[in-house]
Parts: structure tokens; C-alpha cells; sequence
């Protein structure tokens, strides 16, 4: 507009012709409400609408009316009306933008009928302008409107590109203050603080970043929220009990100050700041930012993209945790059905043994013989349990070899005094470590079932290669169990956990169990 006044090709320099009176009027009055915008938010929010009036009729009727068809005015009116509609997109929406370009395209249209009896006004001016300045004046405006589109885009680009990744395996504390500051810096918020409830707690966590005015007790913030301020954030001013609120539908509408007790609190010595109360499915809170470079409406849209991204940063880290949790419970309950059945199982099979010894009348030769076997059993036990320790460290492999299992079945029949026997074509699992030792372990468990429970002197397991897996089964001929009688726990945790399937058949006549177990 500055550029219009001083260089018109029919006046250079400044006078006082009808045109100019518009032009420095303009930007007298722009000037003025700039600086009124940058002090006071809430009355650059309340002027809004009557600033895009004025910006239309000045911008793009008046020069309609009192500039000819070929002034660099309509030029400035095209970049003008390309500005207003992008700024209402960035402000508000895109359906206030297209009820703006509708808007602007109809007065268009009726200007353009009004333009014959614009020729008998007082105030047009009929400039006959040299080809030399209009060619320059295009060029001037068009590399203006396109610095325009780039600073716009690139601000719509950080408005809706606001991404908060902060590493994994950071603690609950550390997360909060790095989204506390990555909502600050967006802003331009010098202070903060951002109190969090996870949903299994009742304790309220809390972060600051920046000199609060004064001290915000934790312990003393209830994070509990009202449906109604979920997804709902407020530039908010204490000392004239007035806000800015956007509300759940993204529009900012003026409203007066809420004070409820955990916004209250939150709020301590900050007169004027940003609040946002928070809720995700990990918990809720309450984020309070003040001292702010430039506050204004557009904060509270560029909040409501980033702080879901904190939300979901959080949710995702609980996440994590509850899987950490439950992979350590897992664990658990491997190492205690793994100590189960090699260490428990081994000392039972070792006392039932020894309780055998204390009624046969042995000589010394046949009690250092008894005793070397033992010896020899619990050798073997302690490999088998050092291979478990193994498996637990992850730094070497379950016992495995193309005799392991026999070797197993041997030991097996020594420590509990009965006949444990494979049956024909029974695979050795040489080539598949962890089947071999979760195979091991079942067999284990099933013996002494059979014997301490069935009262069994023969076991007879059958280990065979399907396509998508093994089948193990293993017969007894003990006095079975009642089809009332809980099935073997041990080995139906171990067997679901590895996705497979049991199968018990008991009869006074022995037991039979059948497992199948996936190969991937």
C-alpha cells in the first residue's frame, strides 16, 4: 500500500489525492491495531470479524470503485484476498475459509456489475499508466504474494507437523518434563507446570520447567476432570476474569475465567497463561504454561494437535511398562515351573530313593553301589539344572545332543526305581534346542506324576515328528486318577504357553497323555 502512494506512475511522490487518503488511512488504522493485537489477545479474538470486513472493503471494493480496470490496485486486491483467505484457514477453519472465498467471489461479481457507474463517481481516478511501471508493479506484487503463500504454508506446516518422539525406555518423570517443554517451546512459554494421575494411582505427579512464581505442591492437586474440560484448553486471564476457550468442536469463543479447585491450583501466581486439562488411557491431568512471548488464539490450536502427541507418548510408555510387567511375571512363572521340574522334581525323586534304601538289608558293597548310583543321578541332575540356568541367561543353549533324551529316560528310571523306556522311533529333537529342553521338562513332571501320585513301575514315551510340529505321548500303568481330579498344572502351563495342546486319558488301567506342540 506504502509502495502504491509514493511511486503511482501519474503522481511519483505524495499527494493528497483521493487514493492516498486510502491507502496511509489504512495503514494508519492497520498499524494501530497491530500493536493492539500484539498486547491484548482478547481483543485481537473480539475484532477479528470487524477486521476482515474492513480488510475486504478497503483491499478489494474500494479499489474496484475507484481504480481502473488495468491499476496495479487490482493486482494488490487478488494478493490481498489470497492473504484473507488463508489466514481465515489458519485462524479458524477451512469452512470459515471457503464461506470467506465464497464471500469475496460474490462481491466480486457485483462489482464488476457496479464498474460502468463507477466511471461517474467524484473519487475515480482515470491513470494512464506507462507499460514499463505496470510491468514492474506486477512483478513487485507477484514475488509479494509468493513470500505470502510460503510464510503462510510454512506455518501451517509447524502447526499441523508438531511431532513429539522422545526416546524409549525413559521413566514416567523424564517423559513428563520433556512433553512439559515440548509444549512450552511451541508456545513460547518461559514457565510451566504439568501435573499427571496415572489411572492405577492415586498420587499426582508433577514437573515445572522455568521460575514458578510460587511452589505448586503435588500432593496437593486432585488431576481429577469433569467431562466436560476433556480435550478443552483456555488462554486464560486471572486479573480480568476472562478467557479465550476451545472448545471440543476447535472453535475459540470468549468465555469467562473457570476457576475450579485443580485449575485453581494450578494457576498459582500465573496472571495470565495457557491451561490445558488432559486425559488419556493411561491417566489425566492438568498442563498450566505461562509467561508467554506473544500470547494469542493461535496457541490453543497449535496445543491441540501437540498435546495429543504428549497423550499418546504417555499412553505409549504405560504400555510398554504393563508389557515389561508382564513379560517379568512371565518369566516368573517360567523359572518356577522350569525350578519345578528339574530341582523340586529331582529332590523328591532323590528322597523316594533313600526312603526305598532304609527298608532292604544291604551289605556294604551293594550300599557303595546304591550310593555311587546316586552319586551318578545327581550328577546328571545338577548338568540338567545348570542347562536351565543356561536358558534363563540367554548366552548358551539348552542341553541338546543326539542321546540327550535317552540319557534323560535313563536317568529318569535310576532316580525313581521304575522302568522308563522309549518307544519305537523315538525322535531325539537333535536339531530343534528349545523343543528338546520344554520336551525334557514335560517328561520330567509326567514321571513323577506317574510314580508319586499313580503309583506306576513302568513309563513308556513315545516322541515323534509331524509336519507342523512334535507329538509326545507318554503311558503309564499306574492306578490313573478320577476324571474329576484337576489335570497336571505344571504341564498344562508349559504346554499353553508354547500354543500347543494335552490330551489325558486315565483308566484304572494306567494313564495316557498326549501333547502336541508347534514346531514355530
Amino acid at each position: 500500500m506504502l509502495l502504491l502512494t509514493t511511486t503511482d506512475p501519474g503522481h511519483i511522490g505524495f499527494r493528497l489525492e483521493p487514493d492516498d487518503v486510502v491507502a496511509l488511512s489504512f495503514l494508519v488504522g492497520a498499524f494501530c491495531i497491530a500493536l493492539v493485537a500484539w498486547t491484548n489477545w482478547w481483543l485481537d479474538h473480539l475484532w477479528q470479524p470487524a477486521i476482515l470486513a474492513v480488510d475486504i472493503l478497503v483491499f478489494i471494493a474500494l479499489p474496484s470503485l475507484i481504480e481502473p480496470a488495468f491499476s496495479g490496485f487490482r493486482i494488490a486486491s487478488l494478493t490481498t484476498a489470497t492473504f484473507i483467505i488463508l489466514s481465515v484457514s489458519i485462524r479458524w477453519d477451512w469452512k470459515s475459509a471457503a464461506q470467506v472465498a465464497i464471500a469475496l467471489n460474490l462481491l466480486n461479481l457485483l462489482l464488476s456489475t457496479l464498474q460502468p457507474v463507477s466511471t461517474f463517481l467524484p473519487v475515480r481516478l482515470a491513470i494512464d499508466e506507462s507499460p514499463q511501471h505496470e510491468y514492474v508493479r506486477n512483478l513487485f506484487y507477484f514475488l509479494l504474494i509468493s513470500l505470502l503463500v510460503v510464510w503462510l504454508g510454512r506455518r501451517i506446516t509447524a502447526l499441523r507437523s508438531a511431532r513429539f518422539q522422545p526416546a524409549s525406555g525413559l521413566s514416567a518423570e523424564k517423559l513428563l518434563e520433556l512433553g512439559l517443554q515440548f509444549l512450552a517451546d511451541g508456545i513460547g512459554a518461559r514457565t510451566g507446570a504439568f501435573c499427571w494421575q496415572r489411572r492405577d494411582r492415586s498420587a499426582c505427579t508433577l514437573v515445572t520447567t522455568g521460575a514458578l512464581p510460587r511452589s505448586i505442591d503435588g500432593a496437593e492437586i486432585e488431576c481429577g476432570l469433569d467431562e466436560e474440560d476433556i480435550a478443552v484448553a483456555w488462554l486464560f486471564d486471572v486479573e480480568h476474569r476472562r478467557a479465550l476457550e476451545l472448545t471440543k468442536q476447535g472453535k475459540v469463543v470468549a468465555a469467562r475465567l473457570r476457576e475450579d479447585p485443580p485449575a485453581a491450583m494450578m494457576r498459582q501466581g500465573a496472571h495470565e497463561g495457557v491451561d490445558i486439562p488432559i486425559a488419556g488411557a493411561s491417566g489425566q491431568g492438568r498442563i498450566v504454561l505461562s509467561d508467554l512471548r506473544a500470547p494469542s488464539a493461535d496457541m490453543l490450536t497449535f496445543l491441540s494437535t501437540a498435546v495429543s502427541e504428549v497423550v499418546v507418548a504417555l499412553d505409549r510408555q504405560q504400555a510398554s511398562l504393563l508389557s515389561r510387567e508382564k513379560a517379568l511375571a512371565r518369566i516368573r512363572q517360567t523359572l518356577a515351573r522350569d525350578l519345578h521340574d528339574s530341582v523340586a522334581q529331582t529332590l523328591a525323586g532323590m528322597r523316594f530313593w533313600l526312603r526305598s534304601l532304609r527298608g532292604r538289608p544291604l551289605s556294604r558293597a551293594e550300599l557303595d553301589l546304591e550310593l555311587a548310583r546316586i552319586d551318578e543321578v545327581l550328577s546328571e541332575e545338577s548338568r540338567a539344572l545348570r542347562a536351565v540356568i543356561d536358558r534363563l541367561r540367554d548366552d548358551a543353549e539348552p542341553l541338546r545332543g543326539a542321546d540327550s533324551l535317552h540319557v534323560l529316560l535313563e536317568t529318569l528310571a535310576a532316580k525313581w526305581r521304575i522302568k522308563v523306556r522309549p518307544a519305537p522311533g523315538f525322535d531325539t529333537l537333535d536339531d530343534a534346542p528349545a523343543l528338546d529342553f520344554e520336551v525334557r521338562q514335560i517328561i520330567r513332571e509326567a514321571v513323577s506324576n506317574a510314580v508319586r501320585h499313580g503309583g506306576a513301575d513302568l513309563v513308556e514315551v513315545s516322541l515323534e515328528r509331524r509336519k507342523r510340529g512334535i507329538r509326545l505321548e507318554l503311558r503309564d500303568n499306574g492306578q490313573g486318577f478320577d476324571s474329576g481330579t484337576q489335570r497336571p498344572r505344571m504341564i498344562a502351563q508349559r504346554v499353553a504357553d508354547l500354543g500347543g495342546s494335552m490330551t489325558i486319558h486315565s483308566s484304572s488301567a494306567g494313564t495316557h497323555i498326549e501333547v502336541e506342540l508347534p514346531s514355530d
